[in-house]
């Protein structure tokens, strides 16, 4: 049930960011998307070292906080890779909108 909410409340986060038409309005959905995102990787590392047992804890935390990690790091990596020369000449970051 966790799960759900702060699925949920990530993804409501991110939806109103993006469609914000105002600074104040993507602020209050990364805010949103923050909670949920705060109640995700405590539930989903609980999730994961569950089945372990109390020895095999620490080690199983220590693996799963470097899978996120390792991650964090390859996935700007496989996105330019998979966009190609088009990431690196548009910025997607831009502040305006096109018309």
């Amino acid at each position: 049930m966790l799960l759900l909410i702060a699925l949920g409340l990530a993804g409501i986060g991110l939806i109103i960011a993006a469609l914000g038409a105002t600074v104040a309005l993507v602020a209050v959905g990364a805010v949103i998307a923050s909670a949920g995102t705060g109640l995700l990787l405590p539930t989903m590392l609980t999730w994961a070292i569950s089945p372990l047992s109390f020895e095999e804890r620490g080690r199983g935390t220590g693996l799963w906080t470097a899978a996120l990690f390792i991650g964090q790091f390859v996935c700007p990596l496989a996105l330019l890779a998979i966009g190609g020369a088009d990431c690196r000449r548009r910025s997607y970051f831009s502040a305006s909108r096109p018309s």
